[in-house]
Order: structure tokens, then C-alpha cells, then sequence
């Protein structure tokens, strides 16, 4: 008996070993152009490993050398019933990973240094949630509300598309001033405050001292320089 129950030990085995190479294989492929395991895209800064459907828009990490997330889902994937290796991470999209994300994808599709791409980020993400800027960095580890996620997403993929901030917002600070602004009118730009500050410096003091100053700037017909728009084109 102690024979028989020895082979069927065995076979035992010997099946698990065989169910386990075949799993490897499949995840391993044929080595074949058609037959995709992950894609990379650079300009959008996405990864999508295609056997777990998993995309992540953190290329840039992960070309550095941060596989963490990845692993963690592919550990979860195909060992349900093991004890993993290291501890799982909780995938729940947090303030700080959604903007992370935001971020990541902003700089890669417009071609913005990460700074200032962090900075529309964050001021998409604080006009879709109604929030102050800063209750974004008290509130980094918390998840937003599905709602919020969806409606800060549809603002990112205006933005991707060119769609200038101050259009997506409706409104822009100008000299201390919120104005609304919407795609009939120009945004007023930085420079533009300069040219305020260097009229405000030729006039005498007392009427300086008054803040009062009406000057009139020669732009395009804001029709005109909507058509040449590039982005335009692409987002309506």
C-alpha cells in the first residue's frame, strides 16, 4: 500500500508540474510580432500588459525601474489561491494616484515639463471636485467619488485634446482679477500684465497711487484666431 500510495504522490506531482509549465508557457507566448504580452506608448506615457488587460499611465516609472503595481497585479492574477510573495497593494485610485496619472499623461500628449503639467493637473482636478488646491494635498491618500473620477477624466481628455485650461475652467486670474472667460473672447496672458505694469509706471503718481488706467491693446478678431487654432480642430 505504502508503494501505491507513493505513485499516486508522484503522479500527483508530476500533474501539478505540467499544469504549472503550461501556465508559464501561455503567459510567455510564442515569441511571435502578433502575439502581444505588453505595448508601450510613449507619447500618452501608457503601458498595458494585455494578458491581465492592466494599463497604467506610468511609463515613466516604470522605465526607471519601478514595476511594483505591475507585479502585484499579476501576482494577483495568477496565484488567487497562493500566499503572495509580498503584500498586495490596495488599487484603489487615491487623489494622489489620479493625479499622478493626470500628470503623466498631460506631459507626454502636450510635450509640458512635468511641473507644469502637475500644476493643470492639479487645477483641473480642484475645479472637477469643487475643492481648494489645497485640500488636495490634505486629502492625497482618500478616493474620490466615482462621480468626481469621471467627471476630472472628461476634463483631462479635454485638455489632452488642446483644449487650453482657462476654456475647460471658464475663467482666468488676470492682474488680481477672476474673469469669466469662454472660446468667444481671448485669454489674457501674462505678457499683457506686463504691458499694464510698464503703462502704470509712465503715469504721474497721484494717478497711479489711483489704480486707474484704460488702455486698448490691438489683437486678432478673436474669430479669425479661433479658426488658426490648432486645437480646435481637434477637440470640436
Amino acid at each position: 500500500m505504502s508503494v501505491l500510495a507513493a505513485r499516486l504522490k508522484d503522479r500527483e506531482i508530476q500533474a501539478q508540474h505540467a499544469a504549472e509549465a503550461s501556465t508559464r508557457k501561455s503567459l510567455i507566448g510564442s515569441g511571435d510580432r502578433s502575439d502581444r504580452i505588453r505595448t508601450y506608448n510613449f507619447p500618452q506615457g501608457r503601458i498595458t500588459d494585455h494578458r491581465i488587460n492592466l494599463t497604467l499611465y506610468k511609463i515613466d516609472a516604470m522605465m526607471d525601474g519601478d514595476l511594483t503595481e505591475l507585479l502585484d497585479a499579476l501576482s494577483a492574477e495568477h496565484q488567487p489561491n497562493c500566499w503572495p510573495r509580498w503584500p498586495v497593494k490596495d488599487r484603489t485610485d487615491t487623489v494622489a494616484s489620479l493625479l499622478d496619472d493626470a500628470t503623466t499623461r498631460i506631459a507626454h500628449a502636450l510635450g509640458l515639463e512635468r511641473r507644469e503639467a502637475r500644476l493643470e493637473a492639479r487645477v483641473l482636478a480642484a475645479f472637477a471636485w469643487n475643492v481648494d488646491p489645497a485640500w488636495l494635498i490634505a486629502h492625497d491618500t482618500d478616493p474620490p467619488a466615482n462621480a468626481g473620477k469621471a467627471h476630472f477624466e472628461s476634463l483631462i481628455q479635454r485638455r489632452l485634446a488642446g483644449e487650453p485650461i482657462a476654456y475647460i475652467t471658464g475663467q482666468r486670474e488676470f492682474y488680481g482679477q477672476v474673469f469669466q472667460v469662454n472660446p468667444d473672447v481671448l485669454i489674457p496672458r501674462p505678457e499683457t500684465e506686463l504691458l499694464v505694469e510698464t503703462a502704470l509706471q509712465h503715469l504721474p503718481e497721484h494717478a497711479r497711487a489711483a489704480s486707474s488706467i484704460s488702455a486698448q491693446v490691438a489683437v486678432p478678431s478673436p474669430s479669425r484666431w479661433r479658426c488658426n487654432a490648432p486645437w480646435r480642430k481637434s477637440w470640436r
